[in-house]
């Protein structure tokens, strides 16, 4: 289950890379924002729980799509007149969790150890 959710979340990260290109989401680039918030968060749930490939290239993927979409926010801005900065900083938060995920998560490696052959898993 929580290589699905690494999964989900690379696929998340990558959909968020080339939604502000297309210009339907150009209008609606928080949608794309809320999108790379999410992949960032199940990255992080998945890097806890110890799955490593794919919240790893998410975490990665959904670094390239903010400065992807750092450009289309200040085109936003631009025509918005608007100085919040508060998705930025969220933004920044956020990319903390797959971090700490990482660093303090589960080893899923360490937990399983393999059977000798002829050894009992009962009376181990």
């Amino acid at each position: 289950m929580i290589k699905g959710i690494g999964i989900t979340a690379f696929v998340f990260s990558i959909i968020s890379i080339f939604l502000p290109f297309y210009p339907v989401f150009m209008a609606s680039s928080f949608s794309v924002i809320y999108l790379v918030w999410l992949a960032i968060v199940l990255s992080g749930v998945a890097a806890f729980f110890g799955e490593r490939t794919f919240s790893f290239a998410a975490f990665l993927i959904s670094i390239v799509g903010v400065f992807l979409l750092n450009a289309v926010l200040e085109i936003f801005r631009f025509f918005t007149g608007s100085s919040n900065n508060d998705f930025a900083l969220i933004t920044l938060v956020l990319f903390a969790i797959p971090i700490f995920g990482f660093i303090f998560g589960e080893r899923s490696h360490n937990k399983k150890k393999r059977l000798k052959v002829g050894e009992d898993p009962i009376f181990k």
